[in-house]
């Protein structure tokens, strides 16, 4: 049977009636107020969270997690950005982590030969000779090591409200300071002396600091045999050609204004030429220092010449041209004064630190 026209119009007259009643119901309820008076955390207390855990198919969802458009949408660039990488570095102890892993052994079969290993033993030696050397000047000369600028542009180690500063180089030996930790540069009385100063114990992050004495003695020496060494090969080679070329034998010794007038010429070239383009001969980077500025920076070409022509006056006079390098409080000789130059350490310590554990790790495990 099919509904009466009457009682289709009632129930649509039913519908519209609920509808407006509904409506108003709606529009008199204050939700804020509702929402006041329900107890959120009596409701958090109700509810069984392990119970909903343990019915959501993680499967499922991470099924239909769309990936790529996560990592699509992610700004790496400025995460990196807020990632203060420096605090991470700082917070690494490197030796523990060379101790403890296999890294110790891929740095020893890496980068640890023989030449390596003499480098890194010629000078840590040779710092510890230049602290020594200092320590006994200073006493001497009855000066403080804690208000010495350690190098150019670097405070005093005694600077008041900075503690340790300039203490870019710290003494450490094995387990005692934490790599990247911030430690005071120890004074020269509490350094120990050279006989208790085992090889191994290397001075780390020293670049910047002025080199001593003994090392920039011997750096000055391996350079005048390097010199020599190579000028008196090639004389030999070119008297080897001429006699080639005009099968007559030549001797530079028989023709003494030309053999030193070249000898001359030879040496400052060696010395002014190697300053002026990398800041360090031949055997300043065996010793690992460098010539800078007298304010740290980068050598140029003028320095460099005037550094050279008065090398020789620090020499003629006996040497006392390089007392400089004990009694100055920059270590600057005569040749530095006149060119504003200085000298510092510039070679990588704590490389050489991680060789030496790498290879005590090896013997450990042998």
């Amino acid at each position: 049977m099919c509904p009466s026209p009457a009682g289709g119009r009632v129930e649509q007259l039913a519908q519209a009636i609920a509808a407006r009643v509904v409506n108003l119901v709606l529009e008199a309820i204050d939700i804020d107020a509702l929402v006041a008076t329900i107890d959120v955390d009596a409701l958090i207390q109700r509810v069984d969270v392990d119970a909903i855990i343990e019915r959501v198919d993680v499967d499922a969802i991470i099924e239909r997690v769309d990936v790529e458009a996560i990592i699509d949408r992610v700004d790496v660039d400025a995460i990196v950005k807020r990632v203060d990488v420096n605090a991470i570095v700082a917070n690494m102890d490197i030796d523990s982590l060379v101790e403890k892993t296999e890294l110790g052994a891929i740095i020893a079969k890496s980068t640890t030969g023989v030449f390596t290993e003499v480098l890194d033993v010629v000078r840590a030696q040779g710092v510890g000779l230049d602290d020594f050397c200092a320590r006994w000047t200073n006493r001497i000369l009855r000066r403080d090591a804690a208000e010495l600028a350690p190098g150019p542009g670097l405070p005093p180690a005694g600077a008041a409200g900075i503690p340790g500063a300039g203490s870019t180089a710290v003494i450490v030996a094995a387990g005692t300071v934490a790599a990247g930790t911030v430690a005071a540069e120890p004074t020269l009385d509490a350094m120990p002396t050279l006989d208790a100063m085992p090889s191994p114990m290397l001075t780390v992050e020293r670049q910047g600091q002025y080199a001593g004495a003994v090392s920039r003695l011997v750096a000055f020496a391996a350079d005048v045999a390097a010199a020599w060494g190579i000028y008196v090969g090639a004389i030999a080679l070119v008297a080897y050609a001429v006699s080639l070329v005009t099968s007559r034998t030549f001797d530079l010794s028989k023709h003494p204004v030309t053999s030193i007038t070249t000898l001359v010429a030879w040496e400052f070239a060696y010395f002014a030429y190697q300053w002026a383009v990398a800041g360090r001969t031949i055997g300043m980077a065996v010793l690992g220092i460098r010539v800078v500025r007298r304010d740290g920076g980068p050598i140029n070409g003028r320095s460099a010449v005037i550094r050279t022509l008065i090398l020789p006056v620090s020499i003629v006079v006996f040497f006392l041209g390089f007392l400089g390098i004990l009694t100055n409080r920059e270590r600057r000789a005569w040749h530095d004064r006149c060119a504003g130059t200085a000298v510092v350490y510039a070679w990588d310590a704590r490389a050489a630190r991680l060789r030496w554990l790498a290879d005590r790790e090896v013997s450990t495990a042998a």
